[in-house]
């Protein structure tokens, strides 16, 4: 072995130079970058610089941000699932008192963390008003429009955000004044719901990951003539079955609450709970921590940084710097959670709210009152009960789930010996197919027998049935009902413009309307189908469009077309909308270069090729396997109509035996010459003047076309229309509401068919009522279009004349800010001068004038 040994002046020499060298490409790199006053910070943002311009692109804004939304989505449903399906068992068998508990407990956490994330993803953050300018105020350079105090241009948005805190790709939304609090308390809500995972799961995590995993066992010598050892941990522990198998006795099982340990599935579910809890408490954890602080000094993410450089500059001079949005650490949170006005922390906190606890009980009665009669009309009967041998649609939908469960997929649309297609054989496209497969799946946990093959067909078990009318239910909590909430406040706030407080209460009317026609009601929760899911992506994806979402809102679209075929009915007018917008912008209605346009197009077609390209792939392999889908799809040989439908051909069909003297193939040829005559006026306008309402219009005419003149028309069709009338109630509430009712008694024979006659007059009759107490309690007296409305309901009406001779008599309502401070006399001169050319046509009226606080005064009483 040799022995190095350096001398104390040449380590001395060797330190100086890496010292010297250091100091040299410090030296270097501040030249390159022309920056005397190099940091970590400096450097920091230089690195990060390339993951800024990915997050300021905007494939990561319009593309990526609703993919995050999904995936919290998705996770969230996840981990609530697998509590369920593993927590709940679990705690039952150990003690049935402190499952109640958790119920309780967990389902309140659940409330606020869904509650607060939609509230934090839909609502606005609050940006500049840019009908007028302000003296006061700087403008943005990037958007030109005034800038106050605290406001922050997004890059992302690409709009200035009041109060901006930072742009949240998880939530595809930026964080500013209006919805700091939902994501605050999303984030609060979430960690502890983790934390209540965590500690109530730990256990279930012990015996399954390290009990179940082999690990921990510390096993003693059997006991002679036992059938089973214990170890160290009280549980007991089977012996092999050879070692007993002489003298016969069974080997013992696990008596472990939650049953298989060894089972994979349950392990890998308890992993991805333990992996996914600890990610999102260390993350979230972190974030409320900092928000907290933040919060507590009255700062924004974006003017902590400004202010931290500001005190450094100002103690450098021996000033101090003063937060002048900093009111003390008490009435900080005060502001953040709105306390004023007797609001309390225990009610507008710990539970849900909106900050208008009026409208949060008035809507979440209006949704309970929707689920609750959805509950009583599915007590009624259904489709084909007891009417063998092909029942009904009831049947239909768990004949699918039988097939799709049992057979391969590429089996499901042909016809083999286990699938008969004249015994109610698969006739939607193949999201329906794999929706009845997902409902197979469950069902089959609940009872095989529900789908089991041939033998299956016809179960009228009670437990079955409320097995299939929970399925519906589902379907409008999770889809329908909240496209139609989601579209009511679009249309609103979006095409109508209608945003003071006096339009409240007819937003309300607009959703009561919606979410309790009761047509769709009878249909799906009566006579059973799943139209909700169809009809509930089709609002989603106008929804969508409406608010410039256009990728996203094809794709809605796509699935609800390949959810049902009937959704054609929608697709000219959204067709014709999307394209024209790939070239015009609708909100500041400029034109696109040919370029971007073009560009524009190709995105969109492709995004809506891939979606179906996914969920046709298993049929795509073969050409014969693909015509045979597409022939289920639109069956020529079923003829032009079924049954008595509303439409033109019914009617004609009366006077003239169309079906016997045209062939199926002449009369789709005729219905699509005419269904074509009667759709392009509108899609055509649209496509040249694309607009928000002219594009809800244009649902409606183009699903009217279809209904009345299209090839093999359904009863149940008109619910496309009835939908679409519903979606223009702002705009003629008495025509749309007049339509539903005559949309609905047109099903009447196809219900009274399956014994629902009472559950027709009581629904119809009750939406009838509702629809006038809810009109008679508005306040908005001067609105006509409601006061109209009363038509529907009036047996007869007296006319009395009130005239003095000299012609009719009026009387004239008038509010204005110029009446302020003015004597009667005055202002009856100003409403004579403004209405000089109608007086030489009106002989006699009578006129009242208020100010605005007077006119509030007098609504009240």
């Amino acid at each position: 072995m040799v022995q190095i040994k350096f001398k104390l002046p040449q380590l001395r020499f060797r330190n100086n130079k890496i010292c010297e060298t250091y100091e040299y490409l410090k030296l270097c790199i501040k030249s390159l970058m022309y920056n005397e006053h190099l940091s970590q910070s400096y450097i920091a943002d230089v690195l990060i610089e390339p993951i800024f311009k990915l997050v300021d692109s905007k494939i990561f804004s319009r593309f990526l941000g609703p993919f995050f939304v999904v995936g919290v989505l998705c996770l969230t449903t996840a981990v609530v699932f697998i509590s369920y399906w593993i927590g709940f068992p679990y705690w039952w068998k150990k003690s049935p008192e402190t499952t109640i508990f958790l119920l309780i407990v967990g389902n309140w956490l659940l409330l606020n963390v869904s509650f607060h994330y939609i509230m934090a993803a839909k609502t606005n953050p609050g940006n500049p008003p840019t009908d007028r300018t302000y003296n006061a105020v700087s403008i943005c350079k990037k958007c030109l429009i005034p800038k106050p105090p605290r406001t922050h241009h997004c890059s992302i948005c690409k709009k200035c955000v009041l109060k901006f805190d930072h742009h949240c790709p998880w939530l595809n939304q930026c964080i500013g004044h209006y919805n700091q609090r939902y994501f605050f308390l999303y984030m609060v809500y979430t960690v502890i719901g983790v934390i209540f995972i965590m500690l109530f799961g730990i256990g279930i995590g012990y015996e399954v990951l390290w009990l179940g995993d082999g690990g921990g066992w510390e096993e003693i010598e059997a006991l002679e003539g036992s059938p089973v050892k214990f170890n160290l941990t009280g549980h007991v522990i089977p012996v092999t079955e050879v070692e007993y198998s002489e003298v016969g006795i069974a080997p013992a099982k696990h008596d472990l609450p939650i049953g298989e340990l060894n089972d994979p599935v349950v392990y890998r579910c308890i992993a991805f709970m333990a992996v996914i809890c600890v990610s999102t408490f260390v993350a979230l954890g972190a974030l409320s921590i900092w928000h907290y602080r933040l919060i507590s000094r009255g700062e924004t993410s974006v003017e902590s940084h400004i202010n931290k450089s500001e005190r450094k500059r100002l103690n450098s001079v021996g000033k101090t710097f003063i937060n002048p949005y900093n009111f003390g650490k008490t009435n900080n949170w005060r502001i953040l959670f709105g306390l004023t006005r007797g609001r309390s922390f225990w009610r507008h906190v710990l539970l849900p709210s909106s900050h208008m606890p009026q409208d949060f009980y008035k809507y979440l009665a209006l949704v309970s009152g929707a689920i609750c009669l959805r509950s009583i009309i599915s007590l009624h009967s259904y489709s084909g009960l007891d009417k063998p041998p092909m029942f009904g649609d009831f049947e239909a939908q768990r004949h699918w789930q039988e097939i799709t469960v049992n057979l391969p997929i590429k089996d499901w649309y042909e016809n083999t010996t286990d699938n008969d297609l004249l015994y109610w054989g698969l006739d939607y496209p193949p999201l329906t197919a794999y929706h009845s497969f997902i409902m197979g799946l469950a069902g089959k946990q609940i009872n095989e027998g529900y789908v089991e093959l041939h033998k299956s067909r016809g179960i009228t078990e009670e437990l079955h049935k409320n097995f299939m009318r929970n399925t519906v239910m589902i379907a409008d909590i999770l889809i329908y009902i909240p496209s139609l909430l989601i579209i009511c406040h679009i249309i609103f706030k979006r095409v109508m413009r209608m945003s003071n407080h006096r339009a409240d209460w007819f937003l309300f009317i607009y959703l009561a309307i919606a979410i309790l026609y009761p047509g769709q009601i009878l249909i799906d929760n009566g006579h059973f189908q799943y139209n909700n899911i169809s009809l509930g992506l089709a609002v989603f994806a106008v929804a969508c469009i409406l608010i410039n979402r256009r990728i996203l809102g094809a794709i809605f679209f796509v699935l609800a077309l390949n959810y049902k075929q009937m959704e054609l009915y929608h697709a000219m007018p959204i067709f014709c909308y999307l394209l024209s917008n790939c070239f015009i912008d609708p909100d500041e209605r400029k034109k696109f270069g040919l370029l971007q346009g073009l560009f524009r197009l190709i995105t969109l077609g492709l995004v809506v090729v891939a979606v179906f390209v996914v969920l046709w792939l298993p049929w795509l392999g073969s050409l014969e396997s693909l015509l045979q889908v597409v022939h289920r799809i639109f069956p020529l040989n079923r003829g032009i109509f079924e049954d008595k439908v509303s439409n033109i051909w019914c009617i004609v069909n009366v006077f003239f035996k169309i079906k016997e003297m045209f062939s199926n193939q002449e009369m789709a040829r005729m219905c699509l010459a005419c269904t074509a005559t009667a759709l392009v006026p509108s899609a055509f306008n649209l496509l040249l003047n694309p607009k928000r309402k002219k594009l809800l219009y244009a649902l409606f005419n183009s699903s009217m076309a279809f209904f009345l003149f299209s090839f093999q028309v359904h009863e149940k069709s008109i619910l496309i229309p009835a939908v679409s009338a519903i979606l223009l109630f702002p705009m003629d509430p008495f025509m749309v509401l007049y339509f539903l009712h005559i949309a609905t008694f047109s099903m009447f024979p196809l219900l009274a068919k399956d014994g629902l006659q009472a559950a027709f007059i009581g629904l119809s009759d009750a939406f009838l009522i509702l629809v006038k107490l809810l009109i008679d309690k508005t306040k908005d007296k001067q609105n006509g279009k409601l006061s109209a409305i009363e038509m529907l309901w009036k047996i007869g009406d007296e006319v009395v004349d009130e005239s003095d001779g000299c012609g009719g008599k009026f009387r004239a309502v008038i509010v204005s800010e110029d009446f302020a401070g003015k004597s009667l006399l005055q202002r009856h001169r100003l409403v004579n001068s403004a209405l000089q050319e109608e007086l030489k046509t009106i002989h006699a009226f009578s006129q009242q004038t208020y100010t605005p606080e007077q006119w509030e005064t007098a609504q009240s009483k």
